[in-house]
């Protein structure tokens, strides 16, 4: 018996009935079991005849690629001329290799040791062998496998086929991706991701929003007449994104002054922009909603006459619902 060319035989044959598809399969920290049925090929040496085997093996996962694994064989063999029945059973613990782990057919190669009982006869035992699991799901793969028995006075090939469960192990329970701001863009991806609820965001899950810089006499809340260019795009933001429902109009300061006088600023600021919107552009006062927000937003440091400019601002926000 050629036992390569069979081992050969067996693999190419087996690989040509499932086409190979990219899918991660096989997870680190699993249990397995796998049940399976086939024959065995029996040394010329030995008196009985070659008959059908059943298998069971357990096993855990070490890795996506090294697994160990305990297994029984048992099968009930006819003595040659004779009606008389022996019984086969082998007992083994086997290392199995796997490669390219993260795709659907995954072959592997299997070495171990244990013990072959023929009827009342008992062996030490090695073997070694090769095999393919195709995945039907992430938790069962249809299995195939050729091992040479090599005990000291014989060498019998098994070949058995069947399926093979998983349970647990990373990557058994995917956790759901996050979306912690309620903004429609997952964690992940969430550039600003403590966005308000209510605000619309982009892609980046950051506010749609305009940012005006309009600079008011001191305590004061008219806006002149060469900041018009800032309403004029402001009116155009807002007509661009027409099918938002509303859009917030925020008001802010720097920090100089006392803070009570500035929220107030901030408010009496932003409704000016607000009023200027619905007077000049013609656009739907119940769309509009201003709220000043004072000093206790800034988005520079306070400490240098830039960031302070870049804190006096006005900010036109996309909302589906107003912010409280």
């Amino acid at each position: 018996m050629n036992i390569s060319k069979f081992l050969f035989a067996a693999v190419f044959i087996t690989i040509s009935l499932f086409p190979a598809n990219s899918w991660a399969q096989i997870r680190s920290g699993a249990f397995t079991f796998s049940p399976m049925i086939g024959g065995i090929i029996m040394d010329d040496d030995q008196p009985v005849d070659d008959d059908m085997a059943y298998s069971i093996a357990v096993g855990y996962n070490f890795t996506e690629a090294l697994a160990l694994e305990a297994a029984g064989t048992f099968a009930e063999l006819e003595v040659e001329n004779s009606n008389n029945e022996v019984d086969l059973e082998n007992y083994r613990l086997d290392a199995l290799y796997h490669f390219m782990t993260d795709r659907t057919l995954v072959p592997y190669v299997a070495a171990g040791i244990g013990s072959y009982e023929l009827d009342d006869n008992s062996d030490f035992m090695a073997n070694y062998g090769v095999g393919l699991l195709y995945f039907l799901k992430d938790d069962i793969a249809l299995r195939a496998d050729v091992r040479h028995l090599a005990a000291f006075s014989e060498n019998n090939l098994l070949y058995t086929v069947g399926l093979k469960f998983q349970f647990g192990g990373k990557g058994m329970a995917e956790v759901a991706p996050k979306d912690s701001d309620g903004d429609g863009v997952l964690d992940a991806l969430d550039k600003c991701p403590d966005t308000l609820e209510g605000i619309v965001v982009d892609d980046d899950g950051c506010e749609l929003k305009l940012t005006l810089h309009i600079n008011f006499d001191t305590d004061e809340a008219v806006i002149k007449p060469e900041f018009k260019p800032e309403i004029d795009k402001a009116a155009e933001f807002i007509r661009k994104n027409r099918e938002v429902p509303y859009i917030f109009i925020a008001g802010y300061t720097d920090n100089a002054g006392e803070p009570e006088y500035n929220q107030s600023l901030s408010e009496r600021r932003a409704e000016a922009v607000r009023q200027a919107l619905i007077d000049n552009y013609d656009l739907d006062p119940d769309k509009l909603k201003a709220k000043g927000f004072g000093e206790s937003r800034p988005v520079a440091n306070n400490a240098t006459s830039e960031g302070r400019y870049e804190n006096r601002r006005v900010e036109i926000i996309c909302c589906a619902v107003f912010p409280e």
